[in-house]
């Protein structure tokens, strides 16, 4: 007697997808059951036609983010674009499928701690889905670790751009109001010695200006280096910041 050959497992196709992500939907929001007349929740049981899915996604989800056919992103993916536009801040792939499960051979489960965490309370959202509906009933729930480690490794670096930003501006500025302010006093008294301080700080100004990086800094900045005076500081903070 011959061996039986296990028949080859078939690979799961964009419909296959979206009637997952249905069933879980309807278990996130059971209000939206009856948005829905057919639902597999398991062997025996009825299979949502392409129709019927659409027709589900107008009836709820309204101003929501509509998922892409076939979720090329997963149904995490889906979840968690959908619970960051409720929250307005951001939840992560991972932080969103831990709110349902599947175990073997059992229908689709809500993990109502994960769900409590996050504070959307999603059997109130009002249907069909809109953001000032949604946001009035959504809590402010706990962060998201992942959504929080993902901005603060960018925060720091931010910050330190800004500061060295800043400390160009007041050194350029510094050395102009000085340069200004020698050359004024050389002008008044014909001393010629101030005027030479006075150049030599323009021309460590228009260095500065040249190595700052941008397009033709000796060439856009340095205007305002030459304007002098009050006028020419006005120009000069101009041209700094852009």
């Amino acid at each position: 007697r011959g061996v039986r050959q296990a028949k080859p497992k078939k690979a799961r196709g964009p419909m296959d997808e979206m009637r997952q992500l249905v069933r879980i939907l309807v278990k996130v929001f059971p209000q939206t059951q009856e948005c829905l007349s057919v639902v597999q929740e398991g062997h025996g049981s009825g299979r949502s036609s392409e129709e019927q899915i659409k027709q589900y996604f107008a009836s709820v989800l309204g101003e929501a983010p509509k998922p892409e056919w076939g979720l090329p992103r997963g149904w995490g993916g889906y979840l968690a674009e959908l619970f960051s536009w409720a929250k307005g801040a951001g939840v992560s792939r991972e932080r969103a499928m831990k709110c349902a499960c599947r175990r073997p051979g059992r229908c689709w489960e809500v993990m109502e701690l994960e769900i409590g965490r996050l504070g959307l309370r999603p059997q109130e959202w009002p249907l069909p889905f809109t953001l000032q509906g949604v946001r009035a009933v959504v809590g402010p729930g706990e962060e998201d670790p992942s959504a929080r480690d993902a901005a603060g490794a960018e925060a720091p670096a931010a910050v330190e751009i800004q500061d060295q930003e800043i400390k160009y501006l007041q050194a350029a500025v510094g050395l102009l109001r000085a340069a200004n302010r020698e050359r004024s006093r050389g002008e008044a008294c014909c001393d010629k010695q101030m005027l030479e301080r006075a150049e030599a700080l323009r021309r460590e100004l228009r260095a500065m200006l040249d190595s700052g990086g941008g397009p033709n800094p000796g060439e856009q900045r340095g205007e305002a280096v030459d304007a002098g005076g009050a006028e020419g500081r006005r120009a000069g903070k101009k041209r700094f910041q852009t």
